[in-house]
């Protein structure tokens, strides 16, 4: 019976040296995560710039703006449906590009005997 607990004795021993190792091993692996983390932050350094970007925005807003957009003038239905819309053809038996409204088609523009002058701006219109 001695010899039954002298042996049970010593793997308790051998257990408890065990957890031991094991414990002070976790308190170093703390430790060192700890060192390591203040080091990082120590040489870690934010950038001026962004810095500056990070920065919250300025909220104020100007009104003037708002009224501004509202004397822009808008059109209505009627006046959209007659506003010419103009295209840029290359007429193929003269190669030159002609502006031409938008039903014009390349085939209309070679079966015409004379081209259309192309609408352009004078120094007036400016």
């Amino acid at each position: 019976m001695n010899n039954t607990f002298a042996k049970e004795l010593q793997k308790i021993r051998k257990s408890q040296k065990a957890l031991t190792i094991f414990v002070l091993l976790f308190v170093l692996v703390i430790v060192w995560g700890v060192v390591t983390l203040f080091s990082a932050q120590r040489e870690t350094k934010i950038d001026t710039e962004v810095l500056m970007l990070a920065k919250p925005l300025n909220p104020v807003i100007d009104t003037a703006h708002f009224a501004k957009m509202q004397l822009k003038r808008s059109f209505t239905d009627t006046e959209l449906a007659n506003f010419p819309i103009y295209q840029l053809l290359t007429n193929e038996k003269t190669r030159e590009e002609v502006v031409v409204p938008i039903g014009v088609t390349k085939k209309d523009l070679s079966t015409q005997s004379e081209v259309a002058p192309s609408p352009t701006t004078s120094t007036q219109d400016i």
